[in-house]
């Protein structure tokens, strides 16, 4: 007598999820990979002009929690570099060599720039331990990506300029990324004097005094507790 299909077989048409809501393999099956349905069946027109929820081969993109597992470990790591990155200079090189001015302003202009939450505030922590002590960084940064970077955030967009703490922070973060390029390096460092110049050379090539002018006239800068280094 027939029991019918074993309950232990998935028919193919059903997602099974762990707990946690990661799609998981069945052992013994192979990939499946989504197709667009055939021509005739209404999906034709999907698979070639794919829609927001589709990528460019009309396979389905991956769902949101992906986005949001990636972000959890990117914030994790910008805390981890920025704990490593504190004295170690020779740390503070092999970072920057691999790429992380690129990948610092590109996260600061995905969370808004001086707009943004904590892991802007973390992007410029990182980026300031990367310049404070290391000169051969900061030409780094002037020779390839420039400034500019830097500059715009400072920039004031909109006719409001009343502050959140948030923000305030994130400016002053950014202020103090202007200062330490301005000092050009380590007392030690005996090229410091010539980074000094050419670096503020080129702030004010940059027009980098408007901002902060603008900042300290026209601003409305929310209270926040700051620390002062003695020297």
């Amino acid at each position: 007598m027939s029991t019918g299909p074993s309950s232990a077989i998935t028919p193919p048409h059903v997602h099974v999820e762990e707990a946690g809501g990661l799609p998981v393999q069945q052992e013994g099956r192979p990939k499946r990979i989504s197709k667009a349905p055939p021509c005739g069946t209404g999906g034709h027109k999907h698979g070639h002009n794919a829609g927001p929820e589709a990528s460019d081969e009309g396979h389905a993109r991956p769902p949101p929690y992906y986005t949001r597992r990636h972000k959890v470990i990117r914030n994790e790591a910008l805390l981890l570099l920025t704990y490593l990155t504190r004295e170690a200079e020779e740390i503070q090189k092999i970072v920057v060599f691999e790429g992380a001015f690129e990948k610092i302003f590109s996260i600061i202009k995905e969370e808004g720039g001086s707009e943004g939450g904590v892991v802007v505030q973390d992007c410029l922590q990182l980026l300031n331990n990367l310049l404070r002590t290391n000169a051969s960084n900061q030409i780094l940064l002037r020779e390839t990506m420039g400034f500019d970077p830097v500059i715009s955030i400072l920039k004031l967009r909109g006719s409001t300029y009343s502050f959140t703490q948030q923000k305030t922070i994130n400016l002053l973060s950014a202020i103090e990324t202007i200062n330490l390029l301005m000092m050009g390096g380590t007392e030690a460092d005996p090229g410091k004097d010539a980074n000094k110049l050419t670096n503020k050379a080129t702030l004010v090539q940059k027009k980098v005094l408007d901002h902060l002018l603008l900042l300290g006239v026209e601003s409305q800068w929310a209270l926040v507790a700051v620390r002062c280094a003695v020297r």
